[in-house]
């Protein structure tokens, strides 16, 4: 859903994926958006190893980071992105059933904070105008909200999926680094409807 919703970016942005597990969605991206730079961040050295297997060797378009969010600023130059994707954790520590696989439940539930780091860090990479695209669970709606006006990102719309005549069973949020435009609550979709398998 992440990815089908970032098109048109002009060729030459860069793009940082956080979170970006085995680079499903920064493929898919990287494919409806030819000639922009793709940057996959992830803490999980096993499942940077599959984005980096999975990445044609000829392709210089896309590289691994090997690093946690909340290392972004000090890794990187502020304002240096055009975009970013971010599919934080949607669950907090302690909470759901537990994963036995450790790098899956990384990917499904962090502490309390880290929501907000996912959205501290996009506001450093992403320069003025730049925009940011995250997907979550409409539970945590309202600390996006408030995480987005305290990193000066300015939601322009969100976007509920899940299936007809059922509550959202997630929330898509598109921000604009310093925007003050109105935002919008756009019509709810399914998830075929968004990647255009319906």
């Amino acid at each position: 859903m992440l990815a089908a919703s970032l098109r048109g970016l002009p060729a030459g942005s860069l793009v940082f994926d956080l979170g970006t597990g085995a680079g499903d969605a920064l493929l898919d991206a990287c494919r409806r958006n030819p000639g922009c730079m793709w940057a996959g961040l992830d803490p999980r050295e096993r499942a940077l190893g599959e984005l980096v297997r999975r990445v044609s060797p000829a392709d210089s378009r896309v590289f691994a980071v090997c690093a946690r969010v909340e290392d972004v600023p000090s890794l990187f130059l502020g304002g240096c992105a055009d975009a970013v994707m971010a599919n934080p954790p949607y669950g907090t520590a302690g909470s759901g059933r537990p994963s036995p696989d450790g790098d899956r439940q990384l990917s499904r539930s962090g502490r309390d904070t880290l929501l907000h780091a996912f959205l501290r860090a996009a506001s450093h990479l992403l320069r003025p105008g730049g925009t940011l695209l995250t997907v979550n669970r409409p539970r945590n709606l309202g600390r996006i909200l408030t995480g987005c006006s305290a990193f000066d990102l300015g939601v322009e719309w969100i976007r509920p999926v899940g299936d007809r005549d059922s509550p959202a069973s997630m929330v898509l949020v598109c921000a604009v680094k310093s925007s003050g435009r109105e935002m919008m609550l756009l019509p709810s979709l399914t998830a075929g409807e968004m990647t255009g398998q319906s």
